[in-house]
């Protein structure tokens, strides 16, 4: 330990006996300085210290070539498709019988993990699943909840029309008919229209019918309820704007190659606009309880709108306009081919919006909390798709593509074998699954979703998106998971698969409602050669104090060192090699000071060679026996350093004081092979028993452990349980009133405290994390006070 020349002579006043008692290694006794100071109370004394939670983790793969072939599994913290930072925890093979299993070691603040299989010819497929302490994951396995009570066939909605409305053609003149008197409304009912123009035709009398012959201009119309207007095949009426079609029951009629050309057309009140032939206007308003059918052409320059209380757009031909609204509890239904030139409105709270055929438009906007827009065939929007409490159903097999989606409170309900594609930019708002919003796929079959990119409208927007139910997401540039350790960016099912940019795995037939997908086929399949090498792009650091049994300032920099582990694997995913980079980068103490790591679960007679490329070792401390490891040791003791100072090339306390005896920290790499393969259990940073010897024995020596770990054969156990030590009836290596502990693991770079900061100061979320059993604040070591850590 260390502290200032006044504390050292206010020490000696009060105390010659607890000077003396620490000269030989420190320069006091810091039992004093932490009961006195009242460190940290509070602590459970079931707390067992640890920042890392373990996952026992099985992945079964979907295995294409009946156990021929190998697949690779990897493990990452988070999503690798989508996350270039991603780290690996842990690799692995996988075949048909053969499932990868292993325990994964992760941060408690880790709240999902990555499974990545690559298959024999090189693609690879990603899923995320919520941490657990058992965690199973079968790619060849789909959802078994509920998504949709949608069917993956048939159509989602019966026709708007019934056959009565939709045949009211005629194709043929009635004979014996008159031309067209309006003197004579009352006593006859039926006249025709022939070539020529009709400046004000005004039908008061309602059930009268008018047969248009030839070419007609009508400046001015009136039709009375029931009345009907037939345009007769080769016939071409033009109407003036002066038309007033509001009379219920009204029907205008164009037959096969036929033309009604007109500027706005207003129908209302169940009044019946049926096309077989050409309607060509500026603008149709429907209105009411009115129907424009039509399995012909119908050209509108302007807005074709179906408004208020029910109208109706069915069709079964070609429409093409500027802009196309559906509002209120209108309805449309398009079975053949709609173009929409610019914007696409559904505001229809009570109506629909189904698409059975190809629907284009330039862009769309879905909004009044409608629930009931189908698309069952092929929608194409050329820019913006938009949905604000809004939803859309796409039917099995059906496909949507557009260049930008807006979603804000909506829903995506995609069918087995859809396919739905943005070409640019998804953007998010707030599409949680608390309210059912999100992407849902298939409870059986897979939906394919490509997004070249998808963004939070804002960044710290959490519940953006949620992905549920078997849809496999093409996308490389995505949000990520979290906004932060306490706020959740999106959420996903188990069952959501994520690949790479032109990298899927499922092939759609294409049809006239699908441009369809080639699964990409990657390499020969081969497999993989082993050993392979398993690399965990992870980092951990003890940070330690060394006055054990008796308690230490709290400032954990007595010795400080970070590890990182590899090794290999046979394809039995049992290791035969490991390697250890150990990094010591600070010594805040003055008594010499060696370390080690004991692997708990392999016995030293299982070594086959310890191989070391530093100058960490000079056998004051650890002598090694043939093998490289400790000797008279049962289980495997792998020397780390015999003096911290030396190894560091300092002396004093170093790298603790910010601009004092700062020297670069010093990398050593150890390499160990095994007789016989081990578990990869046994080579978790959990199985690693790091510990530190502080009085320079080699025998009957002090050590000091991390909480719950039992000392080495050299150790001498008549220590336990004496000062502040309670581990005789408690927990090894915890104290006895307080409960703390005097070494700890960080699963990062950690930036431990300077010298004189407690860490209970250093940190200020550190004693809560304590005090909850980890339960709370558990990223506390990502949170220092300014100026308190080295």
């Amino acid at each position: 330990m260390k502290t200032t020349f006044k504390k050292i002579m206010a020490l000696f006043i009060i105390t010659s006996s607890l000077f003396i008692t620490g000269c030989q290694k420190d320069l006091y006794d810091p039992n004093y300085v932490a009961t006195k100071n009242g460190l940290l109370t509070g602590i459970p004394a079931d707390f067992n210290w640890s920042t890392l939670s373990s996952v026992n983790l099985t992945v079964n793969v979907n295995d294409q070539y009946n156990g021929e072939f190998y697949y690779i599994v990897e493990v990452f913290d988070s999503n690798p498709v989508i996350d270039s930072k991603a780290k690996l925890l842990t690799k692995g093979v996988a075949k048909k019988g053969q499932s990868f299993s292993s325990v994964v070691s992760i941060s408690q603040t880790t709240k999902s993990i990555a499974i990545r299989q690559t298959s024999p010819t090189g693609l690879t497929v990603t899923r995320m699943v919520d941490v657990a302490s058992i965690v199973t994951v079968d790619f060849g396995t789909t959802a078994t909840k509920s998504i949709s009570t949608r069917s993956s066939s048939g159509s989602v909605l019966t026709r708007s029309a019934s056959d009565t409305d939709k045949n009211d053609f005629v194709s043929t003149m009635p004979t014996n008919i008159a031309s067209y008197d309006q003197s004579q409304q009352g006593t006859i009912t039926k006249f025709k229209l022939e070539d020529g123009t009709y400046d004000d035709i005004n039908v008061w009398t309602p059930g009268v019918y008018l047969y248009a012959t030839g070419k007609i201009h009508i400046t001015k119309l009136y039709l009375a309820s029931k009345c009907k207007l037939y345009i007769l095949p080769g016939a071409e009426v033009t109407l003036d704007a002066g038309n007033n079609l509001g009379q219920p029951d009204e029907v205008i009629s164009i037959a096969e190659n036929a033309t009604l050309k007109v500027g706005t057309l207003t129908p209302s009140s169940n009044v019946k606009i049926l096309n077989k032939g050409t309607i060509s206007a500026s603008e149709i308003q429907l209105a009411g309880t009115s129907l424009l059918y039509n399995a012909g052409t119908v050209s509108v320059s302007g807005d074709l709108s179906g408004q208020n209380d029910g109208s109706t757009i069915e069709n079964d031909g070609t429409v093409t306009a500027l802009n196309l609204l559906v509002q209120g509890n209108s309805s449309l239904s398009n079975y053949n081919e709609i173009n929409v030139s610019n914007l696409t409105t559904v505001d229809c709270t009570g109506g629909s919006w189904t698409n059975e055929g190809h629907y284009t438009t330039k862009s769309m906007a879905v909004s009044a909390h409608n629930s009931n827009v189908f698309n069952k065939c092929k929608l194409v929007v050329t820019d913006n798709l938009k949905f604000n409490t809004g939803n859309i159903k796409i039917d099995g097999g059906a496909y949507v593509s557009c260049s930008t989606l807006d979603m804000d409170n909506c829903k995506i309900d995609m069918g087995a074998n859809s396919i739905m594609k943005v070409s640019t930019q998804a953007n998010y708002n707030y599409n949680p699954l608390s309210g059912g919003y999100g992407f849902y796929g298939p409870t059986s079959g897979k939906a394919l979703l490509k997004l070249k990119k998808a963004v939070a409208n804002s960044d710290g927007q959490n519940y953006v998106i949620n992905y549920s139910g078997n849809i496999q997401i093409e996308c490389e540039n995505h949000p990520d998971i979290n906004v932060d350790p306490s706020n959740i960016r999106f959420t996903e099912d188990p069952t959501i698969e994520w690949v790479k940019e032109g990298e899927t795995t499922i092939t759609i037939s294409s049809s006239n409602c699908s441009e369809g997908n080639t699964a990409s086929q990657g390499g020969t399949p081969s497999n993989p050669t082993f050993p392979i090498a398993v690399e965990p792009d992870k980092d951990y650091t003890f940070a330690m104090e060394d006055s054990w049994p008796n308690y230490g300032d709290y400032d954990m920099n007595d010795l400080v060192a970070t590890i990182r582990t590899s090794y290999q694997k046979n394809s039995s995913n049992k290791a035969t090699q490991m390697t250890i980079n150990v990094t010591l980068r600070a010594v805040g103490a003055l008594k010499t000071i060696g370390a080690a790591l004991q692997m708990d679960n392999v016995l030293a007679d299982n070594i086959q060679q310890v191989t070391n490329n530093g100058t960490n070792l000079d056998g004051s401390i650890f002598e090694r026996n043939s093998a490289g490891i400790e000797s008279e040791q049962s289980k495997a003791v792998i020397p780390l350093f015999d003096n911290a100072h030396k190894f560091l090339k300092s002396s004093g306390m170093t790298n603790t004081i910010v601009g004092k005896n700062n020297v670069p920290a010093q990398t050593a790499k150890i390499t160990i092979s095994f007789k016989n393969p081990i578990s990869v259990e046994d080579t978790d940073i959990k199985s690693l028993n790091f510990f530190i010897v502080t009085d320079g024995k080699k025998d009957s020596r002090t050590e000091i452990h991390l909480a719950g770990y039992a000392p080495t054969d050299k150790f001498n156990k008549s220590l336990l349980g004496t000062g502040d030590d309670n581990s005789v009836s408690g927990i090894s290596f915890t104290s006895k009133n307080e409960h703390l502990v005097w070494g700890m693991i960080i699963p990062a770079i950690f930036n431990y405290p300077v010298e004189y900061e407690k860490i209970t100061d250093a940190y200020p979320n550190f004693g809560a994390w304590a005090q909850s059993i980890g339960k709370n604040n558990q990223d506390w070591y990502n949170s220092p006070k300014s100026g308190a850590t080295y």
